[in-house]
């Protein structure tokens, strides 16, 4: 489930979109939630559905529910960087850079 980045990640690291992953910040582009900026709590692939901080509903019963946002509703403004991600998207980078000397 992929994402596309902020222009500024475009120019970073050359390429359009990116998987997203849970502690990712994300801007969302549609919806009811349009234009807040939330932090990534929950990935789920099977239902393809996004989990964010700040999006959740009360329900009848007064219990509070997280619902999911589909990931092409949503555009990565910042990664959660780790060790193996970090190495994942520069080997992207270069990829793409190498793509783009080549046209």
């Amino acid at each position: 489930m992929s994402s596309t980045l902020s222009k500024e990640l475009k120019e970073q690291y050359h390429f359009k979109a990116s998987p997203i992953e849970v502690d990712d910040e994300v801007l969302v582009i549609t919806g009811g939630l349009k234009g807040k900026t939330a932090k990534v709590t929950k990935v789920d692939r099977s239902k393809y559905r996004v989990y964010l901080d700040i999006s959740y509903r009360e329900k009848r019963n007064g219990e509070v529910a997280n619902y999911g946002v589909h990931s092409s509703n949503l555009q990565i403004t910042k990664f959660a960087l780790d060790k193996a991600r970090s190495a994942k998207l520069e080997e992207r980078k270069a990829r793409a850079l190498r793509r783009e000397k080549s046209e």
